[in-house]
Protein backbone atom coordinates (compact mmCIF):
# COMPACT_ATOMS: atom_id res chain seq x y z
CA UNK A 1 0.00 0.00 0.00
CA UNK A 2 1.90 3.19 -0.88
CA UNK A 3 -0.61 5.28 1.14
CA UNK A 4 -4.40 5.99 3.03
CA UNK A 5 -6.17 8.98 3.73
CA UNK A 6 -9.28 9.75 6.17
CA UNK A 7 -11.48 12.53 6.71
CA UNK A 8 -13.45 12.21 10.13
CA UNK A 9 -17.52 12.29 9.64
CA UNK A 10 -20.02 13.99 12.02
CA UNK A 11 -20.72 12.26 14.82
CA UNK A 12 -24.01 9.86 14.47
CA UNK A 13 -24.49 10.94 11.26
CA UNK A 14 -21.87 9.55 8.62
CA UNK A 15 -19.81 10.52 5.99
CA UNK A 16 -20.23 8.24 2.38
CA UNK A 17 -17.87 8.20 -1.00
CA UNK A 18 -20.27 7.42 -4.17
CA UNK A 19 -17.35 7.57 -6.43
CA UNK A 20 -13.83 8.42 -7.19
CA UNK A 21 -11.52 8.59 -10.56
CA UNK A 22 -8.31 9.85 -11.30
CA UNK A 23 -6.42 12.36 -13.99
CA UNK A 24 -3.43 11.38 -16.27
CA UNK A 25 -0.95 12.71 -13.56
CA UNK A 26 -2.44 10.80 -10.62
CA UNK A 27 -4.60 12.94 -9.21
CA UNK A 28 -7.69 11.25 -7.25
CA UNK A 29 -11.28 12.82 -7.29
CA UNK A 30 -13.88 11.94 -5.21
CA UNK A 31 -17.58 12.77 -4.38
CA UNK A 32 -19.71 11.43 -1.61
CA UNK A 33 -22.17 12.63 0.87
CA UNK A 34 -22.25 13.97 4.85
CA UNK A 35 -24.32 15.72 7.37
CA UNK A 36 -25.16 16.44 10.06
CA UNK A 37 -22.27 19.08 10.72
CA UNK A 38 -18.82 19.28 10.30
CA UNK A 39 -16.82 16.61 7.71
CA UNK A 40 -12.83 17.53 8.82
CA UNK A 41 -10.07 17.07 6.45
CA UNK A 42 -6.42 17.08 7.30
CA UNK A 43 -4.99 20.35 7.68
CA UNK A 44 -7.96 21.85 9.13
CA UNK A 45 -9.88 21.72 6.04
CA UNK A 46 -13.49 21.59 7.35
CA UNK A 47 -16.99 21.55 5.11
CA UNK A 48 -19.99 22.26 7.00
CA UNK A 49 -23.74 20.31 6.33
CA UNK A 50 -27.03 21.37 8.30
CA UNK A 51 -28.55 17.78 9.15
CA UNK A 52 -29.38 17.54 5.65
CA UNK A 53 -27.20 15.19 3.30
CA UNK A 54 -24.95 17.53 1.57
CA UNK A 55 -22.37 16.44 -1.54
CA UNK A 56 -18.95 17.12 -1.58
CA UNK A 57 -15.85 17.22 -4.03
CA UNK A 58 -12.12 16.68 -2.94
CA UNK A 59 -8.89 16.39 -5.15
CA UNK A 60 -5.51 14.15 -3.47
CA UNK A 61 -2.30 14.61 -5.42
CA UNK A 62 -0.68 11.19 -6.10
CA UNK A 63 1.14 11.00 -3.12
CA UNK A 64 -1.83 11.50 -1.31
CA UNK A 65 -2.06 14.96 -0.01
CA UNK A 66 -5.25 16.99 0.20
CA UNK A 67 -5.02 19.91 -2.31
CA UNK A 68 -8.75 20.81 -1.93
CA UNK A 69 -12.69 20.16 -0.80
CA UNK A 70 -15.43 22.13 -1.31
CA UNK A 71 -19.18 21.42 -0.97
CA UNK A 72 -21.38 21.43 -3.99
CA UNK A 73 -24.50 23.85 -4.79
CA UNK A 74 -27.54 22.65 -3.18
CA UNK A 75 -31.37 23.85 -4.04
CA UNK A 76 -31.84 25.18 -0.74
CA UNK A 77 -31.04 24.10 3.14
CA UNK A 78 -33.74 21.60 2.98
CA UNK A 79 -32.16 19.84 -0.72
CA UNK A 80 -31.23 16.02 -0.38
CA UNK A 81 -27.61 16.00 -2.51
CA UNK A 82 -26.64 12.56 -3.85
CA UNK A 83 -23.80 12.27 -6.38
CA UNK A 84 -23.68 9.58 -8.82
CA UNK A 85 -20.58 10.10 -11.06
CA UNK A 86 -17.40 11.82 -11.44
CA UNK A 87 -15.14 12.17 -14.46
CA UNK A 88 -11.97 13.74 -15.36
CA UNK A 89 -11.15 15.36 -18.52
CA UNK A 90 -8.72 18.16 -20.10
CA UNK A 91 -8.51 19.80 -16.80
CA UNK A 92 -11.57 19.86 -15.97
CA UNK A 93 -13.93 17.53 -13.22
CA UNK A 94 -17.77 16.92 -13.95
CA UNK A 95 -19.66 15.61 -11.10
CA UNK A 96 -23.18 14.20 -11.87
CA UNK A 97 -25.58 14.80 -8.49
CA UNK A 98 -29.77 14.00 -7.98
CA UNK A 99 -31.50 16.22 -5.92
CA UNK A 100 -34.62 16.14 -4.29
CA UNK A 101 -36.57 18.40 -1.18
CA UNK A 102 -36.60 17.01 1.53
CA UNK A 103 -40.52 16.98 1.63
CA UNK A 104 -42.59 13.74 1.18
CA UNK A 105 -45.59 13.27 -0.67
CA UNK A 106 -46.23 9.81 -0.59
CA UNK A 107 -43.88 6.68 -0.07
CA UNK A 108 -42.32 7.18 -3.42
CA UNK A 109 -42.11 10.84 -4.23
CA UNK A 110 -40.34 13.73 -3.58
CA UNK A 111 -42.26 17.24 -3.95
CA UNK A 112 -39.19 18.20 -6.25
CA UNK A 113 -36.78 16.18 -7.78
CA UNK A 114 -33.68 17.20 -9.81
CA UNK A 115 -30.55 16.54 -11.49
CA UNK A 116 -27.39 18.06 -11.84
CA UNK A 117 -24.33 18.48 -13.74
CA UNK A 118 -21.41 20.59 -12.48
CA UNK A 119 -18.31 21.47 -14.56
CA UNK A 120 -15.28 22.61 -11.93
CA UNK A 121 -11.65 23.13 -12.86
CA UNK A 122 -8.63 21.12 -11.22
CA UNK A 123 -8.23 24.36 -9.79
CA UNK A 124 -11.51 24.01 -7.74
CA UNK A 125 -12.77 27.04 -9.34
CA UNK A 126 -16.65 26.97 -10.81
CA UNK A 127 -17.06 26.49 -14.94
CA UNK A 128 -20.64 25.70 -15.51
CA UNK A 129 -23.31 24.02 -14.18
CA UNK A 130 -26.35 22.49 -15.48
CA UNK A 131 -29.78 21.43 -13.73
CA UNK A 132 -33.45 19.92 -14.87
CA UNK A 133 -36.35 19.11 -12.98
CA UNK A 134 -39.31 16.59 -13.34
CA UNK A 135 -42.63 16.58 -11.48
CA UNK A 136 -43.14 13.03 -9.99
CA UNK A 137 -39.58 11.36 -9.69
CA UNK A 138 -36.03 11.98 -11.42
CA UNK A 139 -32.49 10.20 -10.94
CA UNK A 140 -29.50 10.78 -12.44
CA UNK A 141 -27.45 7.49 -12.49
CA UNK A 142 -24.22 8.09 -15.41
CA UNK A 143 -22.22 10.56 -17.03
CA UNK A 144 -19.85 10.23 -19.96
CA UNK A 145 -17.71 12.49 -20.93
CA UNK A 146 -17.27 11.65 -24.66
CA UNK A 147 -14.30 11.72 -27.26
CA UNK A 148 -15.95 14.26 -29.50
CA UNK A 149 -16.67 17.10 -26.44
CA UNK A 150 -19.65 16.47 -24.79
CA UNK A 151 -21.26 15.26 -21.34
CA UNK A 152 -23.81 12.88 -22.21
CA UNK A 153 -25.93 11.88 -18.59
CA UNK A 154 -28.45 9.38 -17.86
CA UNK A 155 -31.24 7.90 -15.64
CA UNK A 156 -34.83 7.63 -14.99
CA UNK A 157 -37.42 9.91 -14.23
CA UNK A 158 -41.58 9.86 -13.98
CA UNK A 159 -44.21 12.65 -14.45
CA UNK A 160 -42.91 15.31 -16.68
CA UNK A 161 -39.26 15.82 -17.24
CA UNK A 162 -37.98 19.70 -18.09
CA UNK A 163 -35.92 20.28 -20.84
CA UNK A 164 -34.48 23.74 -22.58
CA UNK A 165 -34.31 24.07 -26.46
CA UNK A 166 -36.92 21.11 -26.32
CA UNK A 167 -40.51 20.01 -26.27
CA UNK A 168 -41.52 18.54 -22.33
CA UNK A 169 -41.51 14.92 -22.67
CA UNK A 170 -43.71 13.20 -20.29
CA UNK A 171 -44.97 9.79 -19.24
CA UNK A 172 -47.11 8.33 -16.58
CA UNK A 173 -47.20 9.67 -13.11
CA UNK A 174 -48.72 8.15 -10.00
CA UNK A 175 -46.98 4.64 -10.17
CA UNK A 176 -43.43 3.98 -8.36
CA UNK A 177 -43.43 0.98 -10.68
CA UNK A 178 -43.59 3.06 -14.23
CA UNK A 179 -40.37 4.98 -15.33
CA UNK A 180 -39.04 6.41 -18.55
CA UNK A 181 -35.10 6.17 -19.31
CA UNK A 182 -33.44 9.51 -20.43
CA UNK A 183 -29.92 10.64 -22.27
CA UNK A 184 -29.11 13.83 -22.38
CA UNK A 185 -26.53 15.80 -24.57
CA UNK A 186 -24.44 18.88 -23.38
CA UNK A 187 -21.77 20.58 -24.88
CA UNK A 188 -18.48 19.87 -22.36
CA UNK A 189 -17.02 23.31 -22.88
CA UNK A 190 -19.95 25.40 -21.75
CA UNK A 191 -22.77 22.78 -20.96
CA UNK A 192 -25.07 24.39 -23.64
CA UNK A 193 -28.01 22.18 -24.33
CA UNK A 194 -27.92 19.78 -27.26
CA UNK A 195 -30.47 17.28 -27.44
CA UNK A 196 -32.43 14.60 -25.12
CA UNK A 197 -34.39 11.91 -25.98
CA UNK A 198 -36.45 9.14 -23.50
CA UNK A 199 -37.29 5.65 -23.62
CA UNK A 200 -38.92 2.67 -22.54
CA UNK A 201 -41.85 4.07 -20.20
CA UNK A 202 -41.76 0.41 -18.45
CA UNK A 203 -39.89 0.76 -15.20
CA UNK A 204 -36.72 1.31 -16.76
CA UNK A 205 -33.31 2.04 -16.19
CA UNK A 206 -30.24 3.59 -18.36
CA UNK A 207 -28.10 2.95 -15.38
CA UNK A 208 -24.74 3.04 -17.08
CA UNK A 209 -22.84 4.47 -19.53
CA UNK A 210 -19.09 3.21 -21.31
CA UNK A 211 -17.18 4.79 -23.79
CA UNK A 212 -16.66 2.60 -27.34
CA UNK A 213 -14.90 4.41 -29.88
CA UNK A 214 -14.51 8.04 -31.37
CA UNK A 215 -18.03 7.83 -32.75
CA UNK A 216 -20.13 6.00 -30.64
CA UNK A 217 -20.65 4.72 -27.01
CA UNK A 218 -22.27 1.72 -24.99
CA UNK A 219 -25.17 2.21 -22.58
CA UNK A 220 -26.57 -0.48 -20.15
CA UNK A 221 -30.32 -0.25 -19.45
CA UNK A 222 -32.36 -2.31 -17.06
CA UNK A 223 -36.14 -2.62 -17.29
CA UNK A 224 -38.95 -4.30 -15.93
CA UNK A 225 -41.76 -5.73 -18.98
CA UNK A 226 -44.86 -7.44 -18.25
CA UNK A 227 -46.46 -10.18 -19.96
CA UNK A 228 -42.42 -10.84 -21.12
CA UNK A 229 -42.03 -14.26 -19.33
CA UNK A 230 -42.65 -17.93 -20.13
CA UNK A 231 -44.52 -19.30 -17.22
CA UNK A 232 -45.21 -23.14 -17.49
CA UNK A 233 -42.24 -25.38 -16.42
CA UNK A 234 -41.14 -23.16 -13.39
CA UNK A 235 -41.40 -24.15 -9.90
CA UNK A 236 -44.27 -21.69 -8.91
CA UNK A 237 -45.61 -20.50 -12.03
CA UNK A 238 -46.91 -17.36 -9.86
CA UNK A 239 -44.11 -16.60 -8.12
CA UNK A 240 -43.14 -13.87 -10.46
CA UNK A 241 -45.55 -11.74 -12.81
CA UNK A 242 -42.77 -9.66 -14.93
CA UNK A 243 -39.34 -10.21 -16.79
CA UNK A 244 -36.55 -8.07 -16.08
CA UNK A 245 -34.93 -7.14 -19.42
CA UNK A 246 -31.14 -6.61 -19.63
CA UNK A 247 -30.58 -4.24 -22.66
CA UNK A 248 -26.73 -3.38 -24.08
CA UNK A 249 -27.14 -0.81 -26.66
CA UNK A 250 -24.78 0.53 -28.84
CA UNK A 251 -25.05 4.74 -29.77
CA UNK A 252 -23.95 7.36 -32.11
CA UNK A 253 -22.84 10.78 -31.25
CA UNK A 254 -26.67 11.81 -32.14
CA UNK A 255 -28.09 9.37 -29.91
CA UNK A 256 -29.65 6.76 -32.18
CA UNK A 257 -29.35 3.06 -31.34
CA UNK A 258 -26.84 1.53 -34.05
CA UNK A 259 -27.34 -2.53 -32.54
CA UNK A 260 -28.27 -3.90 -29.19
CA UNK A 261 -28.45 -6.93 -27.68
CA UNK A 262 -31.24 -8.13 -24.67
CA UNK A 263 -30.95 -10.57 -21.85
CA UNK A 264 -33.80 -11.78 -19.68
CA UNK A 265 -33.76 -13.09 -15.74
CA UNK A 266 -36.39 -13.40 -13.61
CA UNK A 267 -36.36 -11.33 -11.00
CA UNK A 268 -38.28 -8.07 -9.52
CA UNK A 269 -35.87 -4.92 -11.05
CA UNK A 270 -34.34 -3.09 -8.71
CA UNK A 271 -33.31 0.72 -8.62
CA UNK A 272 -30.17 0.24 -7.45
CA UNK A 273 -29.47 -2.10 -10.02
CA UNK A 274 -26.13 -4.39 -9.52
CA UNK A 275 -25.84 -4.87 -13.20
CA UNK A 276 -22.29 -3.52 -14.37
CA UNK A 277 -20.60 -3.42 -17.79
CA UNK A 278 -17.09 -3.12 -18.70
CA UNK A 279 -15.08 -2.76 -22.41
CA UNK A 280 -11.51 -4.29 -22.65
CA UNK A 281 -9.21 -3.10 -25.18
CA UNK A 282 -10.12 -5.88 -28.37
CA UNK A 283 -13.70 -4.06 -27.66
CA UNK A 284 -15.23 -7.34 -25.94
CA UNK A 285 -17.90 -6.59 -23.27
CA UNK A 286 -18.35 -8.16 -19.90
CA UNK A 287 -21.68 -8.01 -18.60
CA UNK A 288 -21.77 -8.87 -14.40
CA UNK A 289 -25.62 -9.06 -12.32
CA UNK A 290 -26.97 -11.63 -9.59
CA UNK A 291 -30.23 -13.92 -10.59
CA UNK A 292 -32.17 -16.46 -8.53
CA UNK A 293 -33.99 -18.75 -11.07
CA UNK A 294 -32.92 -18.16 -14.76
CA UNK A 295 -30.91 -15.87 -16.83
CA UNK A 296 -31.26 -16.60 -20.55
CA UNK A 297 -27.82 -16.35 -22.23
CA UNK A 298 -26.50 -17.81 -26.09
CA UNK A 299 -26.76 -20.27 -26.82
CA UNK A 300 -28.11 -21.73 -23.38
CA UNK A 301 -29.43 -20.22 -20.19
CA UNK A 302 -28.54 -20.73 -16.70
CA UNK A 303 -30.24 -22.44 -14.01
CA UNK A 304 -30.65 -22.24 -10.25
CA UNK A 305 -32.71 -22.84 -7.41
CA UNK A 306 -35.37 -19.73 -6.44
CA UNK A 307 -34.33 -17.75 -3.62
CA UNK A 308 -30.96 -18.29 -4.06
CA UNK A 309 -28.93 -15.19 -5.29
CA UNK A 310 -25.93 -16.28 -7.98
CA UNK A 311 -23.39 -13.93 -9.59
CA UNK A 312 -22.89 -14.77 -13.61
CA UNK A 313 -20.38 -13.01 -15.61
CA UNK A 314 -20.65 -13.10 -18.83
CA UNK A 315 -18.48 -12.38 -21.93
CA UNK A 316 -20.37 -10.86 -25.85
CA UNK A 317 -17.95 -10.46 -28.95
CA UNK A 318 -18.62 -7.33 -30.17
CA UNK A 319 -20.18 -6.25 -32.83
CA UNK A 320 -23.41 -7.97 -31.63
CA UNK A 321 -24.21 -8.21 -35.58
CA UNK A 322 -22.04 -12.10 -34.87
CA UNK A 323 -24.90 -13.08 -32.93
CA UNK A 324 -28.11 -14.57 -34.84
CA UNK A 325 -30.42 -11.88 -35.93
CA UNK A 326 -33.36 -13.21 -34.59
CA UNK A 327 -32.41 -13.33 -31.10
CA UNK A 328 -33.92 -10.33 -30.18
CA UNK A 329 -36.93 -10.75 -30.98
CA UNK A 330 -36.87 -14.18 -30.08
CA UNK A 331 -36.13 -13.23 -27.00
CA UNK A 332 -38.26 -10.16 -26.18
CA UNK A 333 -41.60 -11.27 -27.61
CA UNK A 334 -41.00 -15.45 -26.50
CA UNK A 335 -43.68 -16.05 -29.17
CA UNK A 336 -41.74 -19.02 -30.70
CA UNK A 337 -40.30 -21.73 -27.84
CA UNK A 338 -37.84 -22.88 -30.18
CA UNK A 339 -34.83 -21.45 -31.45
CA UNK A 340 -32.00 -23.09 -33.34
CA UNK A 341 -28.53 -21.18 -33.57
CA UNK A 342 -25.97 -20.87 -35.16
CA UNK A 343 -28.02 -19.10 -38.26
CA UNK A 344 -26.36 -19.08 -40.88
CA UNK A 345 -25.06 -22.92 -40.21
CA UNK A 346 -21.82 -24.58 -41.52
CA UNK A 347 -21.85 -27.94 -39.37
CA UNK A 348 -23.29 -29.05 -36.30
CA UNK A 349 -26.97 -27.42 -35.23
CA UNK A 350 -28.07 -26.47 -31.67
CA UNK A 351 -31.58 -26.18 -30.15
CA UNK A 352 -32.28 -24.20 -26.94
CA UNK A 353 -36.16 -24.56 -26.16
CA UNK A 354 -37.25 -21.36 -24.30
CA UNK A 355 -40.45 -22.59 -22.56
CA UNK A 356 -39.76 -26.03 -20.51
CA UNK A 357 -43.21 -27.47 -21.19
CA UNK A 358 -42.18 -28.34 -24.98
CA UNK A 359 -39.68 -31.62 -24.22
CA UNK A 360 -41.33 -33.76 -25.93
CA UNK A 361 -42.10 -32.86 -29.73
CA UNK A 362 -42.55 -33.85 -33.55
CA UNK A 363 -39.59 -32.31 -36.11
CA UNK A 364 -39.96 -32.35 -39.79
CA UNK A 365 -37.51 -30.50 -42.10
CA UNK A 366 -38.30 -29.42 -45.72
CA UNK A 367 -36.07 -27.73 -48.53
CA UNK A 368 -36.71 -24.30 -49.81
CA UNK A 369 -39.13 -26.24 -52.87
CA UNK A 370 -41.15 -28.35 -49.96
CA UNK A 371 -39.70 -31.75 -50.56
CA UNK A 372 -39.21 -33.26 -46.69
CA UNK A 373 -35.74 -34.14 -45.55
CA UNK A 374 -36.49 -35.70 -42.50
CA UNK A 375 -39.48 -36.62 -39.49
CA UNK A 376 -38.31 -37.05 -36.01
CA UNK A 377 -41.09 -38.25 -33.41
CA UNK A 378 -41.00 -37.62 -29.79
CA UNK A 379 -37.66 -36.30 -29.41
CA UNK A 380 -36.09 -33.74 -26.97
CA UNK A 381 -33.32 -30.80 -26.50
CA UNK A 382 -31.02 -33.80 -26.42
CA UNK A 383 -31.24 -34.45 -29.66
CA UNK A 384 -29.74 -31.75 -30.86
CA UNK A 385 -26.28 -32.31 -28.86
CA UNK A 386 -24.97 -33.97 -31.94
CA UNK A 387 -27.19 -32.50 -34.98
CA UNK A 388 -24.26 -32.47 -37.72
CA UNK A 389 -25.81 -30.82 -41.27
CA UNK A 390 -22.14 -29.94 -42.92
CA UNK A 391 -22.97 -32.74 -45.31
CA UNK A 392 -26.02 -31.04 -46.37
CA UNK A 393 -26.34 -29.08 -49.53
CA UNK A 394 -26.09 -25.37 -49.21
CA UNK A 395 -29.74 -23.69 -49.44
CA UNK A 396 -32.58 -22.75 -46.89
CA UNK A 397 -34.03 -25.42 -44.76
CA UNK A 398 -37.30 -25.03 -43.20
CA UNK A 399 -38.11 -27.04 -39.51
CA UNK A 400 -41.26 -27.38 -38.07
CA UNK A 401 -41.38 -28.30 -34.41
CA UNK A 402 -44.97 -29.56 -33.24
CA UNK A 403 -46.69 -30.79 -30.13
CA UNK A 404 -50.07 -31.16 -30.23
CA UNK A 405 -51.70 -28.53 -32.04
CA UNK A 406 -49.13 -25.84 -31.18
CA UNK A 407 -46.88 -25.85 -34.08
CA UNK A 408 -43.70 -23.79 -34.55
CA UNK A 409 -41.51 -22.88 -37.72
CA UNK A 410 -38.14 -21.21 -38.06
CA UNK A 411 -35.63 -20.93 -41.17
CA UNK A 412 -31.96 -22.02 -41.12
CA UNK A 413 -29.68 -21.12 -43.93
CA UNK A 414 -26.98 -23.78 -44.32
CA UNK A 415 -23.92 -22.24 -45.77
Amino acid sequence: MLWTKSALAPYQYGCWIQDITTDADGNAYLVGTYEGGSLRFEGNINLDSDTSPRSFLAKYDAQGNLVWAQNLEQLSKTTESKPQQVQVQHNKIYVLSTMADDNWISSCEYQKYSFRVDCIGTNSQKIWDKQYTATDMLVAKSLLVTAWGEVIASGYYRGTLNLEKQAITTNKSGSCNVTTSFLIRLDARNGSFIQAITENPNFSNLCQLIPYDNKSFVGLSVEKRENGTYRQGFENPNYLKNRVIISIRQYDHNLNIVQKIELGKDEYPDYETRTRLMKDTEGHLYLSDFYSSRVDTMPNYLRSNRGRHNVFLMRFKFPFKNLPADYVANFADNTNPFLLYPNPITDYLKLRINDLAFQNFTLQVYDVVGHQIGKFESINERFFENFYIGNWAKGVYIFIFQQGEKRFTQKIVKL
